[in-house]
């Protein structure tokens, strides 16, 4: 259960071409990314529903450093904009 999302976020990074590392962590697993990560596991925001956790620069509330319950497709529009932003700062 904890992987199928974090399947889906590694296939589409792959897409894009970008490094990432896929780790076991306590009871489930992680993708690190550059400056940022997600994780799904039996602790995580949105775990009981195999939706990914995320941390660092990819995420969007204003009052805490992790965000929850996003899907796959979330995560890798959040890194689609991250890179436009960095494109267009160019």
């Amino acid at each position: 259960m904890y992987k199928k999302e974090l399947r889906k976020l590694a296939k589409g990074l792959i897409e894009r071409g970008y490094n990432f590392t896929f780790n076991s962590i306590c009871c489930g697993w992680q993708i690190r990314c550059e400056d940022w990560d997600a994780i799904c596991h039996e602790y995580s925001y949105g775990s009981e529903r195999g939706l990914l956790e995320i941390m660092g620069s990819i995420v969007q509330v204003d009052n805490d450093n992790v965000e929850g319950w996003l899907t796959a497709k979330e995560v890798l529009k959040r890194i689609d904009e991250k890179r436009q932003k960095e494109v267009d700062k160019k």
